[in-house]
């Protein structure tokens, strides 16, 4: 996760996007649903673009098995509202992923 963050931070969607398996969905509460990486990429390039910065996810609960992880978080981000308002958005991530030892 913290490799995730770090990679948003510096602004690389593209690297951000490949985090992600190829069938990979992304569920953002504010868009329908988005699948693959290309999507994610391009989702990812939207909010870095409107100045998304400071990303951190904030584990809850991680739970793995053999090949899947399975993990929900906190996650935040310091960007401006509709108003040009510095704010921090919120909000919580559940993501379902195979282990690093079977991705391989």
């Amino acid at each position: 996760m913290r490799h995730g963050d770090a990679t948003f931070n510096q602004g690389d969607a593209k690297t951000v996007a490949s985090l992600y398996i190829d069938d990979a969905m992304l569920l953002p509460p504010t868009h329908d649903v988005i699948e693959g990486t290309a999507g994610i990429e391009q989702f990812f390039t939207g909010v870095i673009g409107s100045g998304a910065t400071d990303h951190t996810l904030q584990p809850i609960r991680i739970v793995e098995d053999d090949d899947t992880v399975v993990a929900a978080a906190r996650w935040t981000a310091k960007g401006k509202d509709q108003d040009g308002v510095a704010t921090t958005f919120q909000g919580m991530a559940t993501m379902c992923s195979r282990s690093r030892t079977t991705a391989a």
